[in-house]
């Protein structure tokens, strides 16, 4: 059996159709930049699961070479249009992993 990714998700008074590209909130359409609205996507498709800053910028930057403020920007647009209504998805889970030359990942994960 073939795991197809999911097109529709919803969570809180959000509403996301990935094939459309459209971010809802109470029917709402929410603006969204596009590489924050990829972001987005990561963590849904990834269903709970931390996601670390360099599978983030793999994922949402996979053939570009971009500094990390790319990420922390489009994190943060992301956060502001979720919180917006008073919903807080997402945290940034502090220092849980480093990498080879021993700087600390940050990694997103899901508030339950």
């Amino acid at each position: 059996m073939i795991d197809t990714p999911m097109h529709i998700y919803e969570f809180g008074p959000f509403r996301v159709d990935a094939l459309r590209r459209l971010l809802l909130r109470e029917g709402n359409p929410v603006r969204l930049p596009a590489k924050a609205f990829e972001i987005l996507l990561v963590l849904l498709e990834e269903k709970g699961r931390l996601v670390e800053k360099d599978e983030l910028m793999r994922r949402v930057w996979p053939d570009a070479i971009v500094e990390e403020n790319n990420l922390t920007v489009n994190m943060s647009a992301l956060r502001r249009s979720l919180t917006a209504a008073g919903t807080s998805l997402w945290r940034t889970c502090g220092s849980m992993a480093t990498n080879r030359r021993g700087k600390a990942n940050k990694r997103w994960c899901p508030i339950k």
